[in-house]
């Protein structure tokens, strides 16, 4: 973003699904590069799909950051359970290689805890990739414990972490 360039963030629409899962597929080969194996960002990135997508935004609450270019990022967080989220759950966080270090992440964050408190619900948890630990603890969650999930017979380790809200 240059300096002139706004950031919004905004509820994802159905219309978003496209835009997203190119995203998330380019925020995972490019931006966790260093963190994971050519095999395993592939394993990742190839569960990925256009119809997922469109089921994040109808199934979560699930919001887009965006600028003059279009969307940089996004997340979603389950208010309540969906599938194999739990309430409070934080699933999704992605945000454009090009505009990764300029704190998008950290405004998605922030604007997913006034409806998840509005929920009442008392405490958020991620399943963050390594990429995205380092963000999430900036945003005040704490680890819990390292876990693992295998993908297509890839695995790849995680943090669990929590943040009380």
């Amino acid at each position: 973003m240059g300096t002139n360039e706004s950031l919004a963030v905004r509820r994802a629409a159905a219309g978003d699904a496209q835009e997203m899962f190119r995203l998330s597929v380019e925020a995972i080969r490019a931006s966790a590069a260093g963190y994971y194996t050519v095999p395993q960002l592939e394993a990742w990135a190839g569960r990925r799909t256009v119809e997922t997508h469109r089921q994040m935004i109808e199934e979560t609450f699930a919001l887009v950051a965006v600028t003059d270019e279009g969307i940089v990022g996004f997340a979603t967080i389950a208010l309540e359970p969906a599938g194999s989220l739990v309430a409070g759950e934080v699933d999704q966080l992605f945000v454009s290689p090009r505009h990764g270090g300029r704190g998008v992440a950290q405004q998605l964050l922030s604007a997913l805890e006034d409806p998840a408190r509005q929920k009442g619900l008392h405490e958020l948890v991620t399943h963050a990739s390594w990429r995205a630990a380092g963000t999430f603890a900036s945003a005040g969650y704490r680890e819990v414990r390292s876990e693992s999930v295998s993908i297509d017979g890839q695995t790849l380790t995680r943090a669990l972490m929590r943040k009380t809200l």
